[in-house]
């Protein structure tokens, strides 16, 4: 075998192996995108069961809640901290999840859950006037989102986290 073979077939070694670690580094990318997504899928859920067990937990909160959404001037000062605490948890958190959602970390159809979720919040009276006061507070791009989904018609189905007043 001559020197120009040899050089021939390092060369094709080297060229395979950047191809076989290209590659291994893909499959590593893709596994560590889908570790990044599922660990903030799980963050999500988190924060939604905390504060959906802050309601469930306390019969106390549960009618702060239900009354702040659809008679606030009913509550207290200490029931309207409360009441607007909750709306902040609630807003903090999708405001969260709407910017994972900008940068493909969450799926289309999780947001436009929450989306709806938590403008049927804001639709009832309390939640309204609790946005109007202080929606301004979040970032901009989830406000202007918020907004964009409170000037169309309420959609038919039902949420989760919507009480009935």
């Amino acid at each position: 075998m001559n020197w120009d073979a040899l050089g021939a077939l390092s060369e094709s070694l080297g060229a395979i192996a950047v191809v076989a670690t290209l590659i291994y580094l893909s499959k590593q990318i893709r596994q560590n995108t889908l570790t990044n997504q599922n660990a903030a899928l799980q963050n999500i859920s988190s924060q939604y069961a905390d504060w959906l067990s802050r309601i469930i937990d306390s019969d106390d909160v549960a009618r702060i809640y239900r009354i702040g959404l659809s008679e606030p001037e009913e509550l207290n000062d200490d029931e309207r901290i409360r009441f607007g605490m909750l709306l902040t948890h609630l807003c903090r958190a999708s405001d969260a999840q709407y910017h994972q959602y900008l940068s493909n970390a969450l799926p289309a159809e999780l947001w436009s859950s929450t989306l709806d979720a938590v403008t049927n919040v804001f639709r009832k009276s309390g939640g309204r006037i609790w946005w109007d006061k202080f929606g301004s507070t979040f970032s901009e791009p989830f406000v202007k989102e918020i907004e964009r989904e409170l000037r169309k018609p309420k959609s038919p189905a039902s949420v989760a986290i919507e009480v009935d007043t």
